[in-house]
């Protein structure tokens, strides 16, 4: 599925994203990438979280805009009082007395106010906080699932590499039990002393060491895969790690504007949100004017005679105290810390771009020099046995070349899955995520 793509793809590495997109796969090959990251988005604790303090800005956004827009009261009641006053009364000098219900034995009450901020800009410049905190908020959502996704790219590759360590370690078995058969032969013949035989079975038992610990690496490692994704890695046919060595696109290519990053848009939001909240300190200092009206319903007409009245109110307050001071300091405060923070995000993302950069140079190097060595050791092996065989070098000498083919392979696997997990890595700090490579992928294809 990878061949023929275009040079746009072969830009992105077309193993990595063979890895993060693969092809349908069968039942005992495992999950690609992209999987593990879906997964990861719907059910890691720091996603679930995030989606929470997300609802809850949202939340503070609704409670601003109850300082600003009309608000309505409705309330009733019902009285029973222990004396029925209903007195006679004229209300007009020679008008017919009528009966007055100044406190009927049931009582019915309601009443209805409907309330509005003529002037309150403390509300006004919170309710802009509370959008920049929710806006922010959501940035950092985003910022929060690309950290998920680079965790499980770590995990996932760790995965793939302790899966073909384990590969290397069994033919290094192998290979260590022939060498025990051969000098076995070589005994029996009596070619050879015991001592060959017994170097040979110290080999396999170093080997089935070196197998048993891979093993534990590879357990551990899909352990963490699973945790971090909720997913259980299928550890069948693994992908292949091998990389086309491509050099990566200059650095300037990665350092994209601020607005490309979401850690970076978080912490600008974060910083505008704390000022507009400091000025909102300021503001409480200006006077406000509010203004209400209120209708009541009751069966107690009392003198006026009338089940129904209404009243408009205009209100204007000014506080100014010890507390107001403070407030306006403490909010200063905040500004100030909210500016360093922005700093400190934007110099974190730079130096994380330029460090996974930096990373892809040097595993570039890594894996070429390593793939260069572990083709020569396995040449050197068969030679060493072919000249172990003639009886023209010792043992030790072919043992020697086992372990360095064996160690030439580790360091082989290692440098090729650092490679592809920092490629990956660059990408996601540059603040593209897994499904936009994928989609990318998709659009490389003829």
């Amino acid at each position: 599925m990878c061949n023929g793509w275009g040079r746009r793809a072969q830009g992105l590495g077309l193993s990595l994203l063979c890895l993060i997109a693969a092809a349908p796969r069968s039942a005992a090959s495992m999950q690609p990438l992209a999987e593990f990251v879906a997964a990861a988005r719907q059910s890691h604790p720091d996603a679930l979280e995030a989606r929470a303090t997300y609802a809850e800005k949202r939340a503070g956004v609704t409670q601003a805009l109850g300082k600003v827009l009309p608000g309505l009261e409705l309330r009733g009641t019902y009285t029973q009082n222990q004396l029925d006053i209903r007195p006679l009364f004229s209300l007009a000098p020679g008008a017919p007395p009528q009966r007055l219900s100044i406190m009927p034995r049931n009582q019915w009450d309601g009443s209805g106010t409907v309330s509005l901020a003529l002037l309150d800009l403390a509300s006004d410049m919170r309710l802009v906080a509370a959008y920049r905190n929710r806006d922010g908020q959501s940035a950092q959502l985003r910022a929060t699932l690309l950290q998920v996704e680079a965790n499980v790219a770590q995990a996932y590759f760790q995965a793939v590499a302790s899966h073909a360590l384990v590969d290397a370690s069994e033919r290094a078995l192998e290979v260590a039990r022939a060498s025990l058969d051969l000098a076995k032969n070589r005994v029996d013949a009596g070619s050879a002393a015991v001592l060959e035989m017994d170097r040979a079975e110290a080999e396999v038992q170093s080997q089935v060491q070196h197998l048993a610990a891979a093993e534990l690496s590879l357990a551990l490692d899909v352990r963490s895969l699973q945790s971090l994704s909720d997913l259980a890695p299928e550890m069948g046919t693994v992908p292949s790690l091998k990389d086309d060595l491509h050099a990566e696109e200059p650095l300037a290519h990665f350092e994209v504007s601020d607005a490309r990053i979401p850690g970076i848009v978080a912490a600008q939001l974060g910083a505008s949100a704390a000022q507009r909240s400091a000025d909102a300190d300021w503001l409480t200092l200006i006077p406000t004017l509010r203004a209400s009206f209120a209708e009541r319903l009751t069966n107690a007409t009392s003198f006026t005679g009338r089940s129904a009245t209404w009243a408009a109110v205009v209100q204007a307050q000014w506080q100014f105290d010890a507390l107001s001071v403070g407030n306006v300091q403490a909010g200063a405060a905040r500004a100030a810390a909210g500016v360093a923070r922005l700093r400190r995000t934007r110099l974190a993302a730079r130096d994380t771009v330029h460090r996974y950069w930096s990373q892809v140079l040097a595993n570039i190097a890594r894996s070429r020099a390593a793939r260069i060595a572990e083709r020569v050791s396995k040449e050197a092996v068969e030679l060493a046995q072919d000249r172990y065989q003639a009886g023209v070098v010792t043992q030790l000498d072919l043992l020697q070349a086992q372990r360095d083919s064996y160690q030439f392979e580790v360091s082989r696997v290692a440098a090729d899955a650092d490679l592809v997990n920092s490629r990956l890595q660059l990408r996601l700090a540059a603040g593209h995520d897994v499904e936009s490579l994928t989609k990318e992928k998709d659009r490389a294809v003829p």
